[in-house]
């Protein structure tokens, strides 16, 4: 029995305190992962809330839980697409440009270009909103969250040869509706 086994039994059987020990290591992940879907700190802090609650009661119901891990930020990143669908855009942090915004690798861009590329992004990311979901999860855990593959296998919990599939199908899905897809990379990206 592992640790995670252990304090969900400790939290079943009604030690409060073991619910917080369980989820302790996983919240600034769960955080990021949120995060990076909602692009809102407001939204992922009450989405992450909420899994927790989804979370706890899941405990206490007794649900077959392998890997509290990935289960939970599994939890997370599902509930993160619910916000999305609920709220029915994307937001963004991003409010004004300045000057440091401006300047990619060191040279000075011209503000057109600077919103063209930010436009191109918001669309790639509305275009990874609208796949289904397995491959939604893959491709924002992969190119957003910046997992490997072995960290997404075991999070999720399905085979890596699986979540190379998925990268290639979403990426194959938004080639067809994309043309800048090639910025669609990963630096030394392995999964093609």
């Amino acid at each position: 029995m592992n640790i995670d086994e252990a304090l969900i039994l400790r939290c079943q059987h009604g030690e409060k305190s073991a619910f917080g020990e369980l989820v302790k290591p996983y919240l600034q992940k769960a955080y990021a992962i949120s995060l990076s879907f909602l692009r809102s700190k407001e939204l992922a802090e009450d989405t992450v809330q909420n899994a927790l609650i989804e979370a706890y009661i899941g405990i206490m119901e007794k649900k077959d839980i392998r890997s509290f891990s990935g289960w939970f930020l599994t939890l997370v990143s599902s509930r993160s697409l619910d916000t999305i669908r609920k709220t029915g855009k994307i937001t963004t942090t991003e409010t004004s440009l300045d000057q440091s915004q401006l300047e990619l690798n060191g040279a000075t861009t011209e503000p057109e270009e600077h919103l063209l590329k930010k436009e191109r992004n918001n669309l790639l990311l509305q275009m990874i909103m609208a796949l289904p979901d397995e491959l939604r999860i893959v491709t924002i855990l992969y190119y957003y969250q910046d997992l490997s593959l072995k960290e997404i296998s075991q999070l999720i919990n399905v085979p890596t040869s699986t979540i190379k599939t998925r990268l290639f199908r979403a990426r194959v899905s938004l080639g067809k509706v994309i043309p800048f897809q090639n910025e669609f990379k990963k630096v030394g990206d392995s999964a093609w």
